[in-house]
């Protein structure tokens, strides 16, 4: 596993590039995420957002089309580089706060927790994947009432790569959802490529790079959504 500062190292690097247009194909992938992995039940309330390793790029910090109609949002990240970013790509957003930091000492609380591609759930420690969850709900989740965390990656089932890039096999997968629902949660793991609205609403472009995605790369991605209350 990577140190904090290993981390902060990388991403510093990795996100030292600027960007200056949005991806349009994935402003409309994130909306649909939202339609796919939220309830209309869930979206009609005020949502509070903490989303967990907020990034920057094709499939980062586009993210922030995801909370669009939500109330406060809070994307943290270890790199201060993405957060300067972030701070002048979306100034606009009145609704949404950017933090540089450690997203373990976070105190405030939140109905939504969303973590897509966070390091310190891409590891091949099943235990301690499990750990990381609780340890958020916990600190981080409202109590009482309708409650969600959401946690995305991608992943070849190969079960390589090493920790905070690790590829989950079906097995951890299963491993994962058992363990949540043996503590009361709803758990759904929702596979977009299996949903027919996840190719459309973005012209061929994204079906093609959605087949591209399967058949060359062979990667999956994947959501795991946990429903509390």
């Amino acid at each position: 596993m990577y140190t904090n500062k290993e981390l902060e190292e990388i991403y510093d690097d990795r996100y030292s590039a600027k960007e200056s247009a949005i991806n349009q194909r994935e402003v409309v992938l994130y909306r649909k995420l939202q339609k796919i992995l939220l309830p209309d039940s869930f979206t009609r309330q005020s949502i509070s957002n903490l989303d967990l390793g907020c990034g920057r790029g094709h499939n980062t910090d586009i993210r922030a089309f995801f909370t669009e109609g939500f109330g406060r949002v809070l994307a943290v990240d270890l790199s201060q580089n993405v957060i300067e970013h972030c701070k002048q790509f979306y100034k606009d957003k009145e609704n949404i706060e950017f933090k540089a930091g450690d997203a373990m000492v976070i105190e405030e609380r939140f109905n939504l927790i969303t973590a897509f591609g966070f390091s310190l759930f891409n590891t091949s420690d099943n235990d301690l994947f499990l750990e990381n969850v609780k340890g958020f709900e916990s600190r981080n989740l409202i109590q009482g009432g309708k409650a969600i965390t959401i946690i995305g990656s991608f992943t070849d089932f190969s079960g390589n790569g090493a920790d905070s890039w690790y590829m989950h096999t079906k097995e951890d997968l299963s491993y994962i959802q058992s363990n949540l629902e043996a503590n009361g949660s709803s758990v759904h793991i929702v596979f977009p490529h299996k949903i027919g609205t996840n190719y459309f609403g973005a012209g061929f472009y994204n079906f093609a790079a959605e087949l591209i995605k399967l058949i060359v790369k062979k990667r999956r991605t994947f959501f795991i959504v946990i429903e509390h209350g």
